[in-house]
């Protein structure tokens, strides 16, 4: 972990991070410009954003988490308590499409914690940013 950063410091920075999507390193200003693209740097601590684009995987793997535990949690009520049969809606349909519509609410904030994971264990550091060519 980053130098001189307890626990408790690195937890405020993710959740920070993935709930305001806001920079790890001096947290005033948004990572983000439009619903995933990020900024190159911040413009106040000059932190650079972009990273090799092996670097999301991890993003991936956050929002799948998100939409595994909405079907999960759908699954198991709907075998407990019924509610969607209630309601006239079939599981069988409804749940995996619940699990689907997931993923695209919790990508932002999945991107914006995995960066914060990425900075706190310095893997930011000495990124070169790929400049067009002339």
């Amino acid at each position: 972990m980053r130098a001189g950063v307890t626990f408790t410091q690195a937890l405020a920075t993710s959740a920070q991070s993935a709930v305001l999507s806001r920079c790890p390193h001096c947290r005033s200003h948004t990572m983000f410009h439009g619903w995933v693209d990020l900024y190159e740097r911040c413009s106040r601590c000059d932190l650079r954003f972009e990273v090799e684009s092996g670097a999301w995987v991890g993003t991936v793997a956050i929002g799948y988490a998100a939409s595994v535990t909405i079907v999960i949690t759908l699954t198991i009520l709907e075998v407990f308590y019924h509610p969607l049969s209630t309601v006239g809606l079939d599981p069988l349909w409804f749940v995996p499409l619940a699990g689907i519509a997931a993923v695209l609410p919790a990508y932002r904030p999945a991107k914006a914690l995995w960066f914060a994971r990425l900075y706190l264990y310095d893997f930011t550091e000495d990124v070169p940013v790929e400049r067009p060519r002339s």
